[in-house]
């Protein structure tokens, strides 16, 4: 975690052992101790840092909502939710902290961000497969809900990951099985659609433009790769806050791609070679 902030992240968030949070093979917390530790780690370097618990399934919504009211008693800055059940229960104890509403919740109009703050959300994650002019009016909304989106160029799915299982199962951090040739019906070979290194950046300076104000780095089971993701989130964000062009800033977005996929290649040629994360 140290290491996270030490390279310029504002926010930090994570998991722990035994409360569900979807990523099934990310990197986790063992113990609330540790926690609590890294939240004074974050204080004293005064970043936020936020607890995930976006998956939970009904029978463990007591025990969740016990963790998380002990962590916003610990100081911890906010969590990270999708299910209704749980916001519902979080609300009813009068468990007040700042609610990120979940990317795996779909939030994809202007009534369901009213919906979501009526229950405490007080930023939404944008699902990976909206595009800026279809969560324009999201994302400008007047209620004062923040938005977030993915670093798409890097962690993106053309499927709802809310809905979609075809991840679980692969234990290869870099990629799932709908990232990978199919079988048609007719027996040729299909590939899921995906947008190009060109397109996610233009939908990349689109969000900033139209207001988003947090770009997230996913959690992996190799701690090297989210690294190095937040390299790149860093670099193309000091880009777009320095005002410039889009045509100024895909120039720029391209070069620094092109020095990231090689980084990112020869990294995982390491990883793969060495047989660990």
């Amino acid at each position: 975690m140290s290491g996270f902030i030490s390279e310029g992240a504002d926010e930090i968030y994570c998991g722990i052992l035994g409360v569900s949070s979807h990523v099934h093979h990310a990197q986790n917390f063992g113990t609330v101790g540790e926690i609590l530790a890294a939240i004074h780690l974050a204080k004293k370097a005064k970043k936020k840092f936020y607890f995930v618990a976006n998956d939970s399934y009904d029978g463990a919504a007591r025990a969740t909502a016990e963790v998380i009211s002990f962590l916003v008693r610990s100081g911890i800055d906010g969590v990270v939710v999708k299910d209704l059940h749980l916001m519902l229960r979080l609300k009813e104890k009068k468990i007040k902290t700042k609610y990120i509403l979940s990317t795996l919740a779909g939030c994809l109009n202007i009534e369901a961000v009213r919906f979501y703050m009526d229950l405490g959300v007080r930023r939404v994650v944008l699902p990976v497969q909206t595009t800026p002019q279809e969560a324009a009016e999201v994302i400008r909304n007047k209620f004062g809900v923040e938005t977030e989106i993915f670093l798409t160029s890097r962690q993106y799915c053309a499927n709802f990951n809310g809905v979609c299982s075809l991840n679980f199962g692969s234990e290869d951090p870099f990629n799932c099985y709908c990232q990978e040739s199919m079988r048609a019906a007719d027996g040729s070979a299909f590939l899921m659609p995906h947008m190009s290194m060109a397109e996610h950046m233009q939908d990349l300076y689109e969000y900033h433009r139209l207001g988003v104000t947090a770009l997230k780095v996913g959690r992996s089971q190799a701690l090297w790769l989210s690294r190095i993701i937040l390299k790149e989130a860093l670099a193309l964000t000091a880009m777009l806050k320095s005002g410039c062009s889009k045509d100024v800033f895909l120039r720029r977005a391209a070069v620094i791609n092109s020095a990231f996929d090689k980084a990112h290649a020869a990294l995982k040629d390491i990883v793969c070679q060495e047989g660990g994360s």
